[in-house]
């Protein structure tokens, strides 16, 4: 461990006024004889400050050279499903003898192994640990950029094994790197650069690797792409990806692979969802469970608890989503806060959701504002849920997300809808069942025609606890049985999703009304009762 300056001053000038030897002074310190020579250098080089520093990194003299490492590597990259015992086979034949824990070293060094599994991610570079080499170069490359010597920072970058820092290399050029740092420059840019420009830039990179058999970084750039298609709406296209990759990736040894086979498993999962393959949606859904208790990290658990939100599992959500945020420090905390804050909305807990909702940094984002308006709608605040709602739609379209004209149509049509606008609700709703079709959004296709009473219900879709309690709640409305509106109410209890229901009473309000006529309890706050849908002296 490195020592204090001040212990380091201490040590020097003891040596130095004392008549002891250089090895006898360092052993009543308690450090390496070549460390106290080494202070005393820095010391009559620069004074005092000149201990202020580290040793400057040196390979280790039994290290291979580049180009045997780079043979290691390159068996990684034509077969990410390849073993450490298979590679050490390999090797042999190619006359290069090495251990498993060579093998395994080397693969550490380039990024290819030895993960922190307690910051498993779908995002690479989150979970590598930096080691000192990486560390110092980085270093030397920050201060070279400083200098205005970009060229000089950008070889220092492209000789490191591997580049966990994005943000260094979003100020050099991409024409000045290599496909490996602009791959982790672009892991960086995820999100702040439009999605349509980010999945041209990161397909025609994957191209590129793709072409030169490097299959694991080629999995790698098409993850992100596959990302980009779920946030575009495009879930056949992200289907179609995520078959070819698991294709590249095998399924024979899944252990090092582990974090590529669940991001590839929860992406499939929302491609199903979205187009109504209910069993393929589970099956996956399944799978996901299974890895993330494998390697149960606050990530990997909070994407399975965004994966339940899916299916209506909102009961499961809220509990895994309490447990992860115990994990995690500050820093990690506002996405999972926000999913927390829409659990809760959906409880119907709407005083927790804004109070946790304040705290949120990021004010604009679409999720925050959908979920103010959810609030909004319950607490009969209807001109400020459509605010809302308008002002998520409007950053949504900023940022390229089509697929969040689902949400904010809908709560749109609620807002109608709790104002008794009906045939305003209805054309909101009609407005966008053809785009979200051609989006492959045929969840949200199936729960508007549900409303609005149209069209063929596919089977398994009841599997989804949502799109059921919007049947149980047609079938009410039809009905007018309180039989029917209280067996809605009674799923919506049990699996905490009423607020669904408060939701959902305002584009069917039949059965609500019918209770109210006979002067029956309905189980709903008086904030919604008072809303002119339900009070028609309004």
């Amino acid at each position: 461990m490195s020592k204090p300056i001040g212990e380091r001053i201490a040590a020097v000038k003891s040596y130095l006024s004392g008549s002891d030897s250089l090895r006898r002074k360092a052993k009543e310190l308690g450090i390496h004889h070549n460390t106290l020579l080494r202070w005393v250098k820095w010391y009559r080089e620069s004074g005092e400050p000149g201990l202020d520093r580290v040793r400057d990194y040196s390979k280790p003299w039994n290290r291979f050279s580049q180009d045997k490492e780079l043979k290691i590597v390159r068996l990684r990259e034509k077969n990410p499903n390849l073993s450490l015992s298979d590679t050490k086979e390999l090797l042999k034949k190619q006359k290069i003898q090495v251990s498993i824990k060579g093998i395994w070293n080397i693969w550490k060094r380039y990024g290819y192994a030895g993960f922190e599994k307690s910051k498993l991610s779908n995002n690479l570079e989150d979970f590598l640990p930096q080691t000192r080499e990486t560390g110092e170069g980085i270093a030397k490359a920050r201060a070279y950029l400083k200098q205005g010597k970009v060229k000089k920072a950008a070889k220092l970058l492209n000789e490191l094994p591997f580049c966990p820092d994005g943000k260094i290399m979003e100020t050099i050029s991409d024409s000045l790197l290599t496909p490996q740092r602009r791959l982790e420059k672009l892991s960086f840019l995820f999100g702040k650069i439009p999605y349509t420009r980010y999945r041209k830039e990161i397909r025609a990179l994957k191209e590129e690797f793709l072409k030169q058999h490097y299959y694991y970084s080629g999995i790698r750039a098409g993850i992100k792409e596959m990302l980009v298609l779920e946030w575009l709406g495009k879930p056949r296209e992200q289907l179609d990806l995520i078959k070819s990759l698991k294709r590249m990736l095998g399924d024979k040894r899944k252990g090092l692979n582990a974090p590529l086979w669940f991001t590839l498993c929860a992406s499939g999962f929302i491609a199903n969802i979205r187009l109504m393959k209910t069993e393929e949606a589970i099956h996956s859904l399944r799978q996901c469970k299974r890895l993330s208790k494998t390697f149960s990290s606050p990530s990997f658990l909070g994407d399975m608890a965004t994966l339940y939100s899916y299916v209506g599992y909102h009961r499961e959500m809220a509990l895994l989503l309490e447990r992860v945020l115990e994990m995690v420090d500050k820093d990690g905390r506002e996405s999972l806060l926000i999913t927390f804050a829409y659990a809760k909305c959906n409880e119907a807990d709407y005083r927790t959701s804004l109070r946790i909702l304040r705290g949120i940094k990021e004010k604009g984002d679409p999720i925050v504002l959908f979920v103010k308006a959810f609030c909004f709608l319950a607490l009969g605040r209807i001109e400020g849920a459509k605010e809302m709602a308008q002002s998520g739609l409007l950053k949504a379209q900023e940022r390229g997300i089509l697929g969040y004209v689902s949400t904010g149509s809908l709560i749109l049509a609620e807002a109608n809808a709790a104002l008794r606008e009906k045939r305003k609700s209805r054309l909101l709703l009609l407005r966008y069942i053809k785009l979200l079709r051609k989006l492959g959004m045929n969840g949200a296709v199936v729960s508007r025609e549900i409303i609005l009473g149209k069209g063929d219900i596919p089977e398994g879709v009841e599997k989804i606890r949502t799109i059921n309690l919007a049947l149980l709640l047609k079938k009410a409305g039809n009905s007018c049985r309180i039989s029917d509106y209280r067996k809605a109410y009674r799923f919506a209890a049990r699996y905490k999703i009423l607020g669904m229901l408060h939701r959902l009473v305002l584009l069917i309000p039949e059965p609500v009304l019918a209770l109210l006529a006979k002067g029956k309890d309905t189980g709903l706050p008086r904030t919604l009762l008072h809303l002119p849908v339900f009070r028609k002296e309004i």
